[in-house]
């Protein structure tokens, strides 16, 4: 951080899982909740989802309900987090498939209906695949077969071997990732897939509620 201030003079620096980072003063924490995850079972691990307990939600600005089009319960969600922390604002967003594109072609979106009625494998290492899931199908798409990997799985040879064999015996031609997976399997000699259309799903997080206050929020940071 202090490299990019002193040498490239940004004025924000960024943090991913920021919350974390104790010993930074940051300006602004944003935290985010998967509504189709929640607060699991209020436990941290290994016995539950959480990373810090409860109570570090105190320290959060604004919370971000992610997926609220997907599943779970949005409204409960939100009465947990104003009890924790009255004074954050709460924002809910969706995630919305903005179109497929073919792995060695990213420049080349297809429409959200591309896929629409067809069946297809899906590829997943990321921590909430069930999202992924229902993403695909309410764009249409049936799910032939389902292969699952650990969050940030970095892909191998023999991964990519059975992938196309057992597409290959549900007698399915398409495969569909994750733009985070799609980063790892560039990297893997896709020639093994050769036969299969490999595409990659885009999405975008669009702000369904409370969008004007979380932009406020946001650039009240640089108000003189």
């Amino acid at each position: 951080g202090l490299r990019a201030i002193n040498e490239y003079g940004v004025d924000t620096v960024i943090l991913d899982d920021g919350l974390q980072q104790w010993r930074l003063k940051k300006d602004l924490e944003i935290v985010t909740v998967s509504t189709s995850q929640g607060l699991g079972n209020r436990h941290m691990l290994p016995r539950g989802i959480l990373r810090e307990p409860l109570s570090s939600l105190k320290r959060a600005d604004i919370f971000v309900l992610t997926k609220t089009n997907l599943a779970g319960d949005a409204n409960n969600i939100k009465t947990t987090l104003n009890k924790i922390n009255p004074r954050a604002l709460i924002v809910e967003s969706i995630h919305r498939g903005l179109g497929f594109y073919d792995i060695k072609k990213p420049v080349e979106l297809l429409n959200p209906g591309y896929l629409k009625d067809k069946a297809v494998v899906l590829v997943s290492g990321i921590g909430d695949p069930d999202s992924f899931a229902d993403l695909i199908v309410s764009l249409g798409v049936r799910v032939g077969l389902d292969l699952r990997f650990s969050d940030h799985h970095n892909y191998t040879l023999l991964d990519l071997e059975g992938i196309a064999v057992k597409a290959g015996h549900k007698n399915l031609g398409i495969i569909v990732t994750t733009e985070k997976d799609a980063v790892r399997l560039s990297d893997c000699p896709l020639k093994i897939l050769e036969a299969y259309q490999v595409l990659v799903l885009r999405i975008a997080l669009e702000i369904t509620k409370n969008e004007k206050e979380f932009f406020a929020r946001l650039l009240s940071l640089y108000s003189l």
